[in-house]
């Protein structure tokens, strides 16, 4: 029972309730009935994730950890509903034009080390995300003058970039956006000639060939 009064009144608008019917009694009486008024807390699907709480609270409704405050609706009961955004942090690779999901993690935590990538920069999103955005990292082939001799590879095979035919392998390094780079040396073959005690290149060819007759 909330109150009573003498007499028969009417029903009245009582905070926190909201009214639901009127019963006329057998001995005479009336009793208004009500629904007590509840805050709800829901993210965006509508699921639930705390404990109804005071109605009177819904001006203020609080922070609750991992969720980030959205608005205060009414729904079809009365009951205020508190509807928060679950925060998520994302990890964002990045290969040229292409973006895609590495990974997400619940709530908002630091970026990390992640094999394969290179960490470069954190954006703090309009609705509260976080994301952690990096460059996917290459194995690079090149020759000794930084010229493209094949398409990149998978940075995990850097310890064994592999025989490249007509190039011999020298050493890999990480250039200044953290790729690995396999540099390897163009093999030629030369054909001298000597004079007395003048030698000259008679002509090269390009890998390792076998000796011929020169005319």
């Amino acid at each position: 029972t909330i109150k009573t009064q003498d007499g028969l009144v009417d029903k009245e608008e009582i905070a926190g309730y909201k009214f639901d019917r009127t019963v006329e009694e057998n001995n005479g009486d009336r009793s208004h009935h009500y629904n007590k008024l509840k805050l709800l807390f829901q993210d965006e699907s509508g699921a639930k994730i705390k404990e109804s709480g005071d109605v009177a609270n819904a001006n203020n409704p609080g922070e609750i950890s991992g969720y980030k405050f959205l608005r205060v609706d009414t729904d079809s009961n009365g009951n205020k509903v508190a509807v928060y955004h679950k925060l998520i942090t994302k990890f964002v690779g990045h290969d040229g034009s292409t973006e895609s999901t590495i990974k997400t993690q619940d709530g908002l935590i630091d970026k990390e080390e992640i094999a394969g990538y290179k960490f470069d920069r954190t954006a703090e999103e309009n609705n509260g995300d976080r994301s952690h955005h990096y460059n996917k990292l290459k194995l690079l082939f090149q020759d000794e003058s930084g010229a493209k001799i094949k398409e990149s590879g998978d940075v995990a095979n850097a310890n064994n970039p592999g025989e490249i035919s007509g190039y011999k392998f020298l050493r890999v390094y990480t250039d200044s956006n953290g790729n690995k780079v396999a540099i390897y040396h163009k093999l030629i073959t030369k054909f001298v000639s000597h004079d007395g005690n003048t030698e000259s290149t008679i002509k090269t060819q390009d890998g390792l060939v076998d000796k011929e007759e020169i005319a």
